[in-house]
């Protein structure tokens, strides 16, 4: 602590009541007798794998002289953090010290001109600790809990509510509980020099808490939205709120964070944030990732979330590309089995950590500290992943190229070479894998096959002559595997929802999304009934300026051979009618493609390309072509919007091309998710999709593949290989495990294997082993034609190179 900080807390605390100074602490809680020989010091190696930390609750035993025994445990077990509490984070908490009863939000250190909890007046032994903590290197970080706050209630009794368990809270929405947050921070960080506060309680206790207050005012002025709390349960409008609250919380970490950090520059800043499964609490780690704090502090707490131990590491997997290069420092429980404990540090990521604590609802007792101490001795995954333990490097001279299989490659089998215009094979390689239970069919990293379909004829399967035009009898086809593989057809609005919030439990079981672009009328002659007899929601992408109001001025739509007529406006509203069909923009009139010059032959998509005014001789001007895809997109969502359809939120690319600009005109004309048009097709996933929703798109190739899994080893097999590239560009990982493991021997070191094996380690946050996985492989196959590029397509796709 500097000199200057020291004199202002001793000034501070002189003027303290002198009941402050009579106040008697009693001795350090389990004190360990000083005739005792003490256990050697653990030391980790500087620099590597996550720093350890504590968490401490409980101030009992941080007080009277228990802050030192805190300390020497720490030096001793190479602790390197402390998060100590400093506002209460309960209500109704008994103290076992005072015995008096604490509510949520007293204060637990002494403050200018505020009251604080009665047995805390004297904060002597804070200044005391943070100076003797800062001499060891340890970091003693304030765990600040914000709106879980009893006191707070009392000053804002409109801003309260409470619980289920009568929990007292206090809606952050109403601007002076976020200015009561922040006052009370400039007053701790002017008093007390702390490495760092970590806030905690940033959230909502449920769903519907904030209706009534101004946040809800405000979600119904910014999203046209007027309806009661039944309608907003309804997918898509509760996974909006959720995206609001979410901003809302998000958006204060970042501004109080950088407000302190202009009077404190060197305190870092966390929040504990619960998993992000708990999106109806306004938790979305890509919000928080980009709000600017230091640290995301996940609660990995399985017991209480009634998960196992390895789903720890999973969920820290799952979200880390979420936050926008921000750090996890997660926290665990430390009172399990030392079994438990490894297997749940067994499963963390490296590369996103920058630290792991550990945390218990009681005091920080001898015991408590044995059993830590026991843990970081004995648990080699623990020592490792902590730094106490660092394994000796392979000598490159005998790193393998790739683990011996003892098995010719003659043997091997080889990828199925499926059509780069298929890709519906994909969804039935899916099927078989919930069909052997390889992958849950509901997991906390769900796939989502999001197929793209265009026209329709009644016709045999595999007659159609158009690339995009499905037959009727493959169509029935494909409806009967969906329903025979037990996919449970669901509306595009519910897989945004899931985009948005973040929460699996928003997808039903093996879920699957049938999308149609352009709005044929075959859509309504021939797919619609059939959807309309299995029950199955599907969602058209209207290119309004194709539909007209009679049967004589709409527009067909652009195929070779026999182009097919657009609906009537009549008609997209008779199917929109039947409850199962959603409508989606696909522009008004940017269908076509076009050209910089007068003389090029071959046109691009016309919302990517600045395009040639014939009757002004010259291109257009940056400000006319931008101008010119607003003015089309808003046109788009009023026409739908004139004609009684819900204005869009989701914008599908003509020909499934977009540039940045493009994308920031869309969002601002109320556009927030995009179908793409991809080939190969991906699986949409939280890690693949984002705002940008990849298809499947349905082409004439399709129509010439089984819709069933082969019954022979080997054709099973070379589809599997070939299906791990899909795997890959899902980037989930119960997928990519689930397709490792349908290999044989023969084929478990294939090089599509080991590329997958790579993709799997960065997914899971090891990005060191899976870029030695790629090096060995290219050295091993400096020239192959097919394994080259894959291992390139996945290094870019894990470790983009800047633009």
């Amino acid at each position: 602590m500097t000199p200057v900080r020291l004199l202002l807390s001793a000034l501070i605390l002189c003027f303290a009541p002198l009941a402050r100074a009579q106040e008697v602490f009693p001795d350090p809680v389990e004190v360990p007798n000083p005739a005792e020989v003490p256990p050697a010091p653990l030391v980790r190696t500087a620099g590597i794998g996550p720093a350890p930390g504590i968490v401490v609750r409980v101030t009992e035993n941080t007080t009277g002289g228990g802050w030192v025994f805190i300390l020497k445990q720490c030096k001793e077990l190479g602790i390197s953090r402390i998060d100590l509490l400093v506002k209460q984070d309960e209500d109704n908490f008994v103290s076992p010290r005072t015995g008096r009863t604490l509510q949520s939000g007293e204060l637990l250190v002494a403050l200018p001109g505020e009251k604080t909890a009665e047995g805390w007046e004297n904060s002597d032994w804070l200044v005391e600790m943070l100076a003797r903590a800062a001499e060891m290197n340890i970091e003693v970080w304030a765990w600040w809990p914000c709106f879980h706050d009893a006191d707070a209630a009392q000053r804002f009794p409109a801003a309260a509510y409470r619980s289920q368990r009568n929990e007292v809270f206090v809606d952050p929405a109403v601007p002076g509980v976020r200015e009561r947050q922040e006052e009370l921070l400039g007053k701790l960080l002017k008093t007390y020099y702390f490495n760092g506060v970590s806030l905690d309680w940033v959230r909502y206790n449920a769903w519907s808490d904030g209706l009534g207050g101004p946040l809800m005012e405000r979600f119904a002025r910014e999203q046209g939205f007027r309806a009661s709390a039944d309608e907003l349960k309804s997918d898509i409008w509760k996974a909006r709120w959720f995206e609001n609250r979410a901003t809302l919380l998000a958006d204060w970490v970042g501004s109080i964070s950088r407000q302190m950090r202009t009077r404190f520059p060197r305190t870092r800043w966390g929040a504990f944030l619960e998993p992000e499964q708990f999106s109806e609490l306004g938790i979305n780690f890509a919000l928080f990732g980009r709000s600017g704090i230091d640290f995301i502090q996940p609660m990995a707490y399985w017991k209480d979330f009634k998960k196992t131990a390895e789903w720890a590491g999973t969920t820290m997997r799952r979200h880390r590309s979420l936050t926008g290069g921000t750090s996890f420092w997660p926290t665990i429980g430390v009172d399990h089995p030392i079994a438990e404990l490894e297997r749940a540090i067994g499963s963390f990521p490296v590369d996103p950590m920058s630290g792991l604590s550990f945390f218990t609802f009681g005091s920080w007792e001898q015991k408590t500290f044995n059993h830590l101490r026991e843990l970081l001795t004995k648990s080699r995954p623990t020592r490792l992943l902590l730094g106490y333990e660092v394994e000796a490097p392979v000598p490159a001279a005998s790193a393998p190229l790739v683990v011996p299989t003892g098995i010719p490659s003659a043997k091997r089998a080889e990828p199925k070479a499926f059509s780069d215009e298929s890709s519906i094979w994909s969804v039935v390689c899916l099927g078989e894998l919930y069909r052997r239970r390889a992958l849950e069919a509901r997991n906390d990293d769900p796939v989502v096959p999001v197929l793209a379909f265009h026209t329709f004829i009644e016709a045999e399967g595999g007659s159609p002559a158009y690339a995009y035009k499905c037959s009727g009898a493959y169509l029935d086809a494909l409806l009967d595997a969906i329903s025979t593989a037990g996919f449970n057809v669901i509306p595009l609005s519910r897989l945004q929802s899931y985009l948005i919030a973040g929460d699996p439990a928003m997808l039903p079981a093996k879920p699957i999304v049938i999308t149609t672009d352009d709005a044929s009328d075959s859509v309504r002659t021939v797919l619609h009934p059939r959807m309309v007899q299995r029950k199955m929601p599907y969602t058209i992408a209207a290119v309004t300026s194709w539909l007209g109001e009679t049967a004589e001025n709409i527009r067909p739509t652009f195929e070779f051979g026999q182009p097919q007529a657009t609906m009537t406006w009549q008609g997209l509203r008779e199917v929109y009618e039947s409850k199962l069909v959603e409508i989606v923009s696909h522009s008004d009139d940017l269908h076509y493609q076009t050209t910089e010059a007068p003389l090029v032959m071959e046109g691009t998509p016309a919302e990517t390309t600045r395009q040639y005014l014939k009757e002004h001789e010259r291109i257009e001007t940056n400000n006319e072509y931008m101008r010119r895809i607003r003015l089309d997109m808003l046109t788009s969502r009023r026409k739908l919007e004139k004609f009684g359809f819900r204005p869009p939120t989701i914008f599908c690319w003509p020909y499934g091309d977009w540039t940045a600009t493009t994308r920031s005109i869309a969002e601002s004309t109320g556009f927030t998710h995009f179908l793409l048009f991809d080939h190969p097709g991906v699986f949409a996933s939280r890690e693949s999709a984002g705002v940008n929703i990849p298809r499947l798109p349905f082409m004439r190739a399709d129509e010439k593949i089984p819709l069933r899994f082969p019954g022979d080893r080997a054709e099973a097999q070379s589809w599997w290989l070939a299906f791990l590239s899909q795997a890959r560009l899902a980037m989930s990982e119960p997928l990519l495990k689930a397709a490792l493991a349908q290999l044989a021997p023969e084929n478990i070191n294939h090089p599509q294997a080991e590329i997958t094996r790579a993709a799997l380690d960065f997914v899971r946050g090891n990005a060191g082993a899976g870029s030695d996985r790629l090096t060995r492989l290219r050295r091993l196959y400096p020239f192959d034609p097919v394994i080259g590029p894959a291992i390139d397509r996945t290094a870019d796709q894990f470790q983009p190179k800047p633009k």
